[in-house]
């Protein structure tokens, strides 16, 4: 019965996403403003590896400038504070504080 439930449940999502594609499509090739903003989005799609390259330049160029800027302002900076408490010992202190629980019996699970 659950995998009866399982497919019926694949079949609506399925018919759902395939209605929204199917109206997309129709939308964007049907109509004016649909094709022209299927126009847009082509010519977007166009210039995006230039302009990907172009931002990817610019970002290299800033990181070399910057990036001896930054390291120095790093090292200039006074260390940690050695009274932060790590990971560890707030696991340990909630383990102890924490009420033993008993052992449970788990089925269906080889040990």
């Amino acid at each position: 019965m659950v995998k009866n439930e399982q497919q019926l449940s694949n079949f609506w999502l399925g018919f759902t996403f395939g209605a929204i594609v199917t109206g997309g499509a129709a939308y964007l090739l049907g109509t004016k403003h649909g094709r022209k903003m299927l126009h847009e989005l082509l010519e977007l799609s166009e210039d995006w590896e230039e302009n990907l390259a172009d931002i990817i330049e610019e970002v290299s160029e800033v990181v070399e400038e910057k990036g001896g800027e930054i390291i120095d302002e790093v090292r200039k900076l006074p260390p940690p504070a050695k009274n932060h408490t790590s990971l560890q010992s707030l696991l340990n202190k909630m383990r102890t504080l924490s009420p033993q629980s008993k052992k449970e019996k788990r089925f269906f699970i080889k040990e």
